[in-house]
């Protein structure tokens, strides 16, 4: 999602794979509008396409982009993936297919009302998922120092 949650993980997910010689799977997804039809059109640059194959397009970007900017230009072992449909069923439709060993994903640390209201998805992966999953919260403004990588033993 883009989330400093996000980056975080995908920090650990980084020193995880270089100590293992691992690859890495970035997958974002997007959960589509019920109010735009998968048919609806848009006109850019003098080309109709579905508005659906444009968002996904303009996201795939961002996402490498974004990738690109934590990991460093070189992302020699890092793919990315977006999909679209409901968060937590899409990351362990994915888990289940692929050969994953590990799941990192960020988590926004939600307590309270707002939990109850919007859910976790990083509990329900967690819960669910048929590999491990190392959840990763963003740092707290009051813990932020100049440490650099995340450490891992």
């Amino acid at each position: 999602d883009f989330s400093e949650a996000s980056r975080e993980a995908l920090r650990y997910a980084i020193v995880l794979a270089e100590r293992l010689d691992a690859h890495i799977e970035v997958l974002h997804v997007w959960e589509p509008s019920p109010y735009v039809s998968p048919a609806a059109l848009v006109w850019l640059q003098g080309e109709a396409q579905s508005f659906w194959a444009h968002v996904e397009r303009d996201l795939a970007e961002r996402l490498r982009a974004w990738v690109a900017e934590v990991a460093g230009p070189e992302m020699p072992r890092i793919s990315t993936r977006v999909e679209a449909g409901y968060t937590s069923q899409a990351i362990l439709r994915a888990a289940e297919q692929g050969p994953f060993d590990l799941v990192v994903m960020g988590t926004h640390g939600r307590a309270g009302l707002s939990h109850l209201l919007l859910g976790s998805v990083a509990q329900r992966v967690a819960r669910l998922a048929p590999c491990p999953v190392l959840t990763v919260r963003a740092q707290r403004p009051d813990r932020e120092s100049s440490r650099g990588a995340p450490r891992v033993a």
